[in-house]
């Protein structure tokens, strides 16, 4: 009898537990049946979400790209427009350049004036990006000036006016030695200097100019 009661002990202890480990099974089946969509869910937003992170750093790193390619249009620009200003000789901005060129020489200029008479119009044919010709209509503005120096702070002045960004062709330049009865140093000479300062004509500016008898070449 004490040998049964033992028997039937053991064998509630094993059912239970067989039922425990039932009911565990079914409620882990039961949780990853109701979490396994919710984490699929989950799982798609994160690669949603990551995708339109890459986009944005895409289109942020497009824009830097855009931002760096105006930045250097625009400086490119900035430098023609010193070159070549349009429509305006420039001159205010040309005689600080000479200027600024004669203290860097180490130079004196002696005089610096427009040449009285007419600006002159120049067309030049230049090669456009479709392999054609296209026409180029500039202006160019006389202007003469001497300056005094030795020669290698003339050689010095020349050689900075042709790096000046400021489109300049030296027409004329003559050198001659100051006369002794003038107090200047043995090393001291004058040159006398007729340039043309380029800048970009517009075809409207060009026929206001033709409308005011200014006078014209071809080139």
């Amino acid at each position: 009898m004490e040998k049964w009661g033992m028997l039937t002990n053991i064998y509630l202890r094993t059912v239970t537990i067989f039922v425990l480990s039932l009911l565990t099974l079914g409620f882990a089946y039961l949780s990853y049946s109701s979490a396994g969509p919710q984490y699929q869910k989950l799982l798609q937003e994160e690669r949603s979400l990551n995708k339109k992170k890459e986009e944005n750093e895409n289109r942020l790193k497009t824009l830097e790209e855009l931002g760096r390619l105006l930045k250097e249009k625009s400086e490119s620009l900035a430098l023609i427009s010193v070159a070549l200003p349009k429509d305006n000789p420039g001159l205010p901005e040309l005689f600080v350049e000479l200027d600024n060129i004669a203290a860097y020489s180490g130079v004196i200029q002696e005089m610096q004036e427009s040449i009285t008479g007419n600006q002159v119009a120049l067309r030049k044919k230049t090669n456009n990006n479709e392999g054609g010709e296209a026409t180029l209509t500039y202006g160019a503005v006389p202007v003469s000036f001497k300056i005094k120096g030795s020669i290698p702070q003339i050689e010095s002045f020349i050689e900075e006016l042709y790096k000046n960004l400021r489109l300049i062709r030296v027409k004329s330049i003559s050198i001659h030695k100051e006369n002794e009865a003038s107090g200047q140093s043995d090393n001291v000479y004058t040159a006398s200097l007729q340039i043309e300062a380029a800048y970009f004509l517009s075809e409207e500016a060009l026929n206001k100019n033709q409308s005011t008898d200014s006078s014209y070449g071809s080139k």
